[in-house]
């Protein structure tokens, strides 16, 4: 099944634990790394993790409420990053396609749009997800 990419405040996101399954890791292990990145990032007074990575949760088959994380497109370009070899090179390849995809559909349908209804359909988005 191809990743979903969720619109969260008017951009692209992609959930951690897609991202955890396009590089074959741990979900646990992944918000591990995350956790790492945003600590080191947060020393940094110039860098803001929310730029890359944003807290969020979801509901488990058990339904418990558990921690994941969205990644904007700049946290899926880090977490390659970090990567090397085929899964790394897999990875990039699948996630700049879905940004890109998600990017080209949402100019189509705003060329044909005022930018109130633009507004309206982003809340919209937001809310649904």
């Amino acid at each position: 099944m191809k990743p979903q990419l969720f619109n969260f405040n008017g951009q692209p996101t992609l959930d951690s634990r897609e991202v955890a399954k396009m590089i074959g890791k741990r979900h646990r292990d992944l918000m591990r790394d995350i956790r790492r990145y945003i600590n080191d990032m947060d020393e940094g007074a110039k860098l803001r993790s929310p730029k890359f990575f944003i807290e969020s949760n979801y509901e488990s088959s058990q339904g418990k409420l558990l921690p994941c994380y969205l990644l904007t497109k700049m946290g899926c370009e880090f977490v390659a990053n970090k990567m090397t070899g085929k899964k790394g090179t897999l990875f990039t390849a699948q996630y700049v396609s879905l940004f890109n995809e998600y990017q080209e559909e949402h100019k189509a349908i705003e060329a044909h749009m005022t930018s109130d209804e633009i507004a309206v359909r982003n809340r919209e988005l937001d809310f649904k997800e």
